[in-house]
């Protein structure tokens, strides 16, 4: 319907350009069998005797009229021209030009029929002097009836066709001009609106054609502006040569706009494309002309226009023939152009009679080209509009179907998580208690290999998970206040005891200005340090591994995990973040691994407004840099000041220098530092805690060390590598294992003092907690339940939810462990229900769907915890101590 309409506008302004064309050739018609009051004896161009003296009386008669070497060139020059004329009724006459007004200087000089000169008017586009009748060259003369002799020198750079000067009655004048100044102002109008339109638009649309049809509509402008004498007349602005420079550079935009409007381009229309390309080559040339030879830059605006009409008009013929629907309306504008342009070409002059000028016949061809193309252009937005549109209408389809398969793929993937891990869930709880029953070194080390594949198992189902509801815009964030000491000395520790069964040192440096409390999504830092921390440790054979942490700009907290790894090759170092990539396949065949921690750890980071990079060398180690808004969280700050605290170490030890850094954040002092353990027996008084850092020292050492110094102090930490943490000859209560971490010397300072306060306090006498266990697996309970009692809880296990109320309503436990997904009543449904009986002890849902979903879900049907399968025993007792107030 819209192509109808758009096609129904086209041949409307077809019609009406028709119409318009008929008015002015009657109009022409009328002025033609008007009455002449003036009646003309004489006229023509002549070549002035060199005797001529326009300022004295001349013989009139001996001026010769007639001779074609006189005539006026178009390429501009110095010309006369002779009018005898007779007026038959004294009066009001206006003296200006027919044919063309674009001329650079003129002066009439009025003879009497005697030979005396009486008059003289000048003017002209280069003239300084204002012409008294807008947008014409006409000077008003008041003349008695008689015989009188007109010489009009005129001086010209070029011409666009011959300026005849003629003479009519004022108020005839005066009522003439008025159609073509008509013409004059609404063609500029329409220049200038439409100029303005298009220019602002190709600033939003960022297409070439409204680009090229604006070009083409201010050449356009400027060259009739000047040569109607709008800029001089209006704006005072005399620039001649404004007439013709213009018009080049519009004719090479109507040759890319047409290149545009039809799509043509080398690769379909390989000729017609070449051909264009030519036609600019040539326009461009006729410029560089110009310059040379400025006179003839109109002649050469001539056959610009010649040539582009030529080419749009086989352009667009061309492309009819080829079903371009464009080209059909393009080619209605085409013609409507075509013939009135061809007439002020190849005219030179008009009838004396006539008061327009060929300027005009120009201006309404190009104004009327315009208007049309203006019409084609909408046309074709319009389609391509409409093209889009039914495009985005399929995009939307295709969009609709795209997130109900991404919606069932969802699904699917829950599902799938929530059965492997079920089994997963048995086979490494069965582990977790069968390496507390397995001697043999043999025996350990087979089910060490079993529990490896099946974390490495539940790794990557949980990598698949995340990498899926990130990429499906479905993963939340979670920001609480949460404990940044905690979580960095956390992150150190899990990785210690692999650190040194590889040999590598691992540590943690800290910057003493870094809060202690952040605001954040704890659990999303922690798995994007983890994947860091991991795979420096998996990549490196020897040397260290070291975590630097510090204060970034506003209240960004920067993470750099450095190692002496293998680096990685500065082609490859751009991958590393896509999914499922590693540097090569010989490394996934070294080390494996998937390939999507990292592009998850990225994805994470940008989701909390950060930023993750890395900068490489191979073979000499990688630095990942993570940068998070981290805004401090406010804590009660903590003064110890009143403690004495002694340290005991080997010189340049840097683990004792973190201690002395870290121990003025607690407001101790940091000034008994010793190196030879002769000074500790001279101090004056008696630390409160004496703090041993072994360095090179050998284990037998070390424990000489203690037994030296342990009435020395109020208490003795010898701080020792976490290979021989578990050395038996130690008392658990005397040794801290390295690396140091500031989390672990609070915890030191605070438990030591006021057990109240620490961080670390934990439930760990479960022997009077009772727990009811539910899950519909039995394997699974079984395990739970096993679990349970391995740390002492008193727990009983159903299958059946049904079951666990009525023994939760008959005899409250402690806690209720619960699982979420169970086939006659969910585990949501089941507390809900334990909630109306009144029934107010801590419910942990019991999962292997770890969703932020699932959370809510929890939350909202009264549970308090969250435990994810398969959970490991440590994590069952830490998160039981939570709740048990035993």
């Amino acid at each position: 319907m819209e192509d109808m309409n758009q096609k129904s506008e086209l041949h409307m302004a077809g019609r009406t350009v028709i119409v318009c064309s008929l008015t002015i050739l009657l109009y022409l018609i009328s002025n033609m069998l008007a009455a002449a009051p003036v009646q003309r004896l004489r006229q023509g161009w002549f070549n002035p005797p060199a005797d001529l003296n326009l300022n004295a009386q001349i013989d009139i008669q001996s001026i010769q009229t007639g001779d074609e070497s006189a005539n006026i060139k178009l390429t501009g020059g110095v010309f006369w021209y002779l009018t005898q004329l007779a007026i038959n009724e004294s009066g009001s006459y206006v003296i200006d030009f027919n044919n063309s007004s674009v001329i650079g200087r003129f002066s009439h000089f009025i003879f009497n029929e005697h030979g005396k000169k009486i008059a003289e008017y000048s003017g002209g586009i280069q003239s300084k002097i204002k012409n008294p009748f807008m947008l014409r060259h006409g000077r008003t003369m008041e003349l008695d009836s008689g015989h009188y002799t007109i010489i009009t020198k005129l001086d010209s750079p070029f011409f666009l066709a011959q300026p005849v000067p003629s003479v009519t009655p004022l108020e005839q004048y005066q009522s003439s001009i008025k159609f073509g100044n008509l013409i004059t102002l609404t063609g500029i109008g329409i220049f200038i609106s439409l100029g303005f339109y298009y220019a602002v638009l190709s600033l939003f649309r960022f297409r070439p054609a409204d680009i090229f049809y604006s070009t083409f509509i201010l050449g356009n402008l400027i060259f009739n502006s000047t040569a109607l004498l709008v800029l001089s007349d209006i704006f005072g602005l005399r620039w001649f040569y404004s007439i013709s420079i213009p018009i080049l550079f519009s004719n090479i935009a109507y040759i890319a706009f047409v290149l545009c409007l039809l799509d043509i381009n080398y690769r379909q229309h390989p000729r017609l494309f070449v051909a264009g390309i030519l036609c600019i080559v040539t326009l461009t040339g006729h410029i560089l002309i110009s310059i040379l030879l400025p006179n003839q830059s109109l002649e050469l605006d001539r056959y610009g226009v010649a040539l582009f009409s030529v080419f749009g008009f086989t352009c667009g013929v061309i492309r009819i023939f080829q079903g371009n629907m464009t080209a059909r309306l393009y080619m209605i504008a085409n013609i409507t152009f075509l013939i009135p342009a061809v007439i002020s070409i190849s005219l030179n002059s008009l009838s004396s009679d006539f008061n327009l000028l060929i300027e005009h016949i120009g201006l309404m061809a190009v104004a009327t080209e315009v208007l049309m193309l203006a019409l084609v252009l909408n046309y074709q937005v319009g389609q391509l509009y409409r093209d889009k549109e039914e495009a985005l209408e399929t995009t939307r389809n295709a969009l609709g179907a795209a997130e109900k398969a991404n919606a069932v793929k969802n699904e699917f993937l829950a599902n799938v998580s929530h059965e492997i891990r079920t089994p997963i869930t048995g086979i490494m709880g069965a582990l977790e208690l069968l390496k507390l029953k397995i001697a043999n070194k043999d025996g350990l080390e087979l089910v060490r290999i079993i529990d490896s594949s099946s974390n490495f198992l539940l790794s990557l189902i949980n990598d698949i998970l995340d990498l899926s509801k990130i990429n499906a815009g479905q993963l939340e964030l979670h920001k609480t206040p949460f404990d940044l000491d905690r979580l960095l000395s956390e992150m150190i520790e899990m990785f210690a005891l692999t650190a040194t069964h590889k040999n590598i040192f691992i540590s943690l440096d800290q910057d003493p200005a870094l809060p202690s409390s952040a605001f954040g999504d704890e659990m999303r830092i922690r798995q994007i340090l983890t994947n860091l921390l991991g795979n420096s440790l998996k990549f490196t054979s020897e040397g260290e591994v070291r975590l630097e942490v510090k204060r970034g700009e506003n209240s960004d907290i920067l993470f750099k995990i450095k190692d002496t790894g293998i680096g990685i090759a500065a082609d490859k170092v751009k991958e590393i973040f896509n999914p499922f990539t590693q540097t090569d396949s010989s490394i996934a065949r070294r080390f494996g691994g998937t390939g999507l921690g990292l592009s998850i750890a990225q994805k994470l980071a940008l989701m909390m407004d950060g930023t993750l990079s890395v900068s490489s060398e191979e073979g000499r180690g990688s630095e990942f840099t993570l940068s998070i808004p981290l805004p401090e969280h406010p804590v009660s700050a903590i003064n110890l000041a009143y403690l004495k605290v002694a340290v005991l170490s080997e010189q340049g030890d840097t683990e004792a220098q973190k201690i002395i850094q870290d121990l003025p954040f607690f407001g101790i002092s940091a000034e008994h530092h010793f190196h030879d353990p002769e000074h500790i027996s001279q101090l004056d008084f008696t630390p409160d805690i004496l703090f041993i850092f072994p360095g090179q020292s050998s284990i037998p050492e070390g424990k000489e060390l203690l037994e030296k110094f342990k009435h020395q102090a109020n208490r003795v930490y010898h701080w020792i590598d976490i290979a021989h943490y578990h050395d038996p000859d130690f008392t658990d209560a005397q040794l801290v294992s390295l690396p140091y971490t500031r989390f672990k010397l609070y915890s030191l300072l605070i438990a030591e003092l006021n057990p109240s306060h620490s961080k670390t306090r934990r439930v760990t006498d479960f022997s009077k907690a009772s727990v009811i266990a539910v899950d519909d697996n039995h394997v699974n309970l079984q395990i739970l339940v096993s679990m349970l009692h391995r740390i002492g809880v008193s727990a009983t296990g159903f299958t059946r939810p049904e079951q666990a109320i009525e023994a939760a309503i008959n005899s409250p436990p402690d806690c209720i462990i619960m699982d979420m997904q169970m086939p006659t009543l969910d585990g949501p449904s089941a507390t809900r229900l334990l909630r109306q009986k009144q029934i107010s002890v801590p419910i942990i849902a019991y999962t292997a769907n770890a969703t932020d979903m699932d959370r809510k879900i929890c939350v909202e049907s009264g549970m308090n915890d969250f435990l994810i399968k398969p959970v490991k025993l440590e994590v069952l007792r830490s998160t039981l101590s939570r709740w048990l107030n035993t």
